[in-house]
């Protein structure tokens, strides 16, 4: 497939082998994600000032000017490979690690242009201080305390990444009870990265705790003051609405709730900025009181279990997997070729919509995935030796494919593992048993290597 568009005087040529299944999907991802973001550079590599309405929509609002996109280059080069390295969460590292060097990137310049409008040096040791409440992997502390600012990292659990982290990082290991009465004005700015159930609540502390306290949030999980988010809206997608909910209670606290997108690596990249009062430092205790309303006669704020309960299929039967994952496989290479393969042909199968899949299973099956694991997507993924998820369609991963070959592989697992292909599809692994990062048999397993 050839695809030429043209951008001022620039022409961008795009050849790519696609199967006809796959064809859906890469004309949207051409149409929506690649020629708008080549008209975006091609009109700003021509000195074109303002955008048309529609284009830029991963250009930052806040930071226009600042030069974002310089200062995360050398940020991502300095933090990412060693991060990277030292991993030792079972997460992917390049979207976690990458992630949080783009908001230290977002928060560090942002932070320097309130200095340089208070008339404070970019340079000066002057920086702001913060509390990212709900820490996490503490990267994002770990690369603000290596720039400079003072702050601290919060967290109901300690994770294992923290021990290579905290000879520079402040982590602690406690749980956060929000409350009206939670006071946190030694910092000036309250962080919420993916906070879930603290995000409504950091608004409001941020305005309880100084006339000063500022906050940043990056909303994800939907939860509202005590328990889940319930949208009313049906007109609306669920995280449209929460955005409007979450930028209503900073509002209702007094902020000047600013919103802006970001350049990350996640489907909720859009954040909001509470930096400014909409009241005079005299009208304080009347906000008070209206803060206060917020969560009057609200349930008491729940505490989540330190220790999370796994829901991965660990827990499911083996036989069950073994069951759903051959009736898949089953159906996907029915919708392959038809015909009997020649020597040498492998059968990659077809596509199969969830929707169809969903209903090939029994509600008592899918409520034993959900219960357990998170559902049929969660056991996909957990299955990514044999399974590719395109969007709403699932199809088997086809080694012989660069573009599918999994995040998830490192060095050290090369060998550890029976490559399923081999001892189950019909024509036997696309690859050669020297060339397959899985085991062809038992001879050809290996002991895990220590990474």
């Amino acid at each position: 497939i050839t695809t030429t568009t043209t951008t001022t005087n620039s022409q961008f040529h795009i050849l790519r082998e696609v199967s006809p299944d796959a064809l859906p999907a890469l004309g949207r991802w051409i149409s929506k994600e690649l020629f708008p973001k080549l008209l975006v550079w091609g009109l700003q590599s021509s000195g074109v000032a303002h955008l048309p309405q529609g284009l830029g929509a991963f250009r930052s609002n806040l930071l226009r000017g600042l030069g974002y996109a310089h200062r995360y280059a050398a940020m991502k080069q300095k933090y990412g490979p060693p991060l990277v390295e030292a991993w030792t969460e079972c997460t992917d590292p390049r979207k976690f690690v990458y992630e949080d060097i783009a908001i230290a990137t977002y928060l560090m310049l942002l932070w320097e242009d309130e200095r340089a409008r208070s008339g404070i040096p970019t340079a000066s040791s002057q920086k702001q201080s913060f509390v990212d409440l709900g820490c996490g992997n503490g990267l994002l502390v770990y690369i603000l305390n290596s720039e400079g600012y003072r702050g601290v990292g919060l967290d109901l659990r300690r994770r294992r990444i923290w021990d290579s982290l905290q000879s520079t990082a402040d982590l602690r290991e406690e749980a956060i009870t929000p409350s009206a009465a939670l006071n946190l004005g030694q910092y000036d700015w309250l962080v919420g990265n993916h906070s879930d159930e603290l995000t409504p609540w950091i608004p409001l502390i941020a305005g309880n705790s100084s006339y000063n306290c500022k906050y940043f949030v990056l909303p994800c999980c939907f939860f509202d003051f005590s328990g889940k988010f319930k949208s009313n809206n049906s007109s609306k997608g669920q995280y449209t609405t929460y955005l409007e909910y979450i930028a209503s209670v900073g509002q209702s606290c007094g902020f000047e709730v600013e919103t802006d997108v970001m350049r990350i690596p996640s489907t909720k990249r859009v954040c909001q900025v509470g930096r400014r009062r909409t009241y005079p430092e005299a009208d304080e205790a009347a906000m008070r009181e209206k803060r206060s309303a917020l969560i009057k006669e609200r349930e008491p704020f729940q505490v989540r279990e330190k220790t999370q309960q796994m829901r991965n299929c660990t827990r499911i039967d083996a036989d069950l997997k073994a069951h759903i994952v051959s009736m898949i496989t089953h159906n996907l290479l029915e919708r392959g070729l038809r015909e009997p393969c020649e020597a040498g042909e492998w059968n990659p199968g077809g596509s199969l919509p969830f929707a169809e899949l969903v209903a090939l299973l029994g509600k008592e099956t899918l409520q034993r995935l959900k219960d357990e694991c998170g559902g049929l997507k969660t056991l996909v993924r957990n299955h990514w030796q044999i399974f590719l998820a395109l969007g709403d369609t699932i199809r088997l991963r086809d080694w012989r494919d660069v573009s599918q070959l999994p995040r998830k592989y490192t060095p050290a697992a090369f060998k550890t593992k029976q490559c399923w292909f081999h001892a189950n599809h019909p024509d036997g692994c696309p690859r050669k048993a020297e060339n397959c990062i899985f085991a062809h048999g038992e001879a050809d397993l290996l002991v895990k290597q220590a990474e």
